[in-house]
């Protein structure tokens, strides 16, 4: 059965890392991952970057620690093939690199002036490793693995989460999924 089983999520929790992020951008939702296989009782995996580095966890342990806030499907229909394509692709490039805390300490600076001192968050992180990962540096790999452009002149590892979703939103290339994250986050209470 193929459809829309690839999901891109922005999660929000209660950590105080999640309510930084949202604090000091003003945003709904603080972290980035990608779900497959899910079924309608919560079954699947996540792809995301987190502490100790990129990680592939049960979709219903994911749920216990975080709130879906906004869910974007690939617009395309793609044949269960072309899901698993997608799901190797990013596991063949992603999986086990480690969490990119210089690039997370030189945003925080960045976000920290932002907020403070009105001065805008630039569109580079200087400090971000290629063999490293923030959660938002997955997506140019998804993406890459959807075969989807990814926008020019936007740093993943220096753009807020909150920004990333709705360059991809209207971008043409996804459609909403937000009644899958109503319904999930109900199976999560």
């Amino acid at each position: 059965m193929g459809g829309k089983r690839v999901k891109l999520l922005w999660v929000t929790s209660e950590k105080i890392g999640s309510r930084l992020v949202r604090w000091g951008t003003d945003s709904d939702c603080s972290h980035f991952a990608i779900t497959f296989d899910e079924d309608e009782r919560g079954h699947g995996i996540v792809f995301h970057s987190y502490g100790s580095g990129t990680q592939l966890v049960w979709f219903r342990e994911f749920i216990k620690n975080y709130q879906i806030i906004h869910a974007l499907a690939p617009k395309q229909n793609l044949t269960l093939f072309e899901e698993e394509r997608v799901y190797r692709n990013i596991l063949d490039s992603e999986s086990g690199l480690k969490y990119d805390y210089p690039a997370l300490a030189w945003w925080c600076w960045r976000v920290i002036l932002a907020k403070c001192f009105n001065t805008p968050i630039t569109h580079e992180n200087k400090y971000e490793n290629p063999r490293m990962r923030l959660c938002t540096g997955i997506v140019p790999a998804v993406l890459n693995a959807l075969q989807i452009q990814f926008p020019k002149g936007v740093d993943p590892e220096i753009t807020p989460p909150h920004e990333l979703y709705h360059i991809l939103r209207d971008s043409g290339e996804f459609v909403l999924a937000d009644g899958f994250a109503e319904h999930m986050n109900v199976i999560r209470s």
